[in-house]
């Protein structure tokens, strides 16, 4: 079974349960339902970490002389290749 599945009754279960409860929500496994509100609580955290440095990456990235696309061959060298 590839990481992050649960096995097919565990999940039909899950949705039974949640049809029976008129649930607003339908987790499996059950932990899951538990460790949603740890999450909100946890996000503002990680924004925060992910924020460190940003200034000075974006300094970096408006110094940076990088062309947007990459340069593309003239027309007529288009044309002579295809020739040939």
């Amino acid at each position: 079974m590839p990481p992050g599945t649960v096995p097919l009754k565990v999940a039909i279960d899950a949705i039974e349960r949640g049809v029976e409860r008129r649930s607003r929500r339908v987790t499996a496994p059950r932990w899951v339902d538990a460790a949603l509100p740890l999450r909100m609580l946890v996000q503002p955290l990680a924004d925060i970490g992910a924020r460190r440095g940003l200034r000075e990456t974006l300094a970096l990235a408006r110094e940076e002389q990088a062309p947007l696309t990459t340069q593309q061959p003239a027309a007529e060298q288009l044309a002579d290749s295809t020739l040939a």
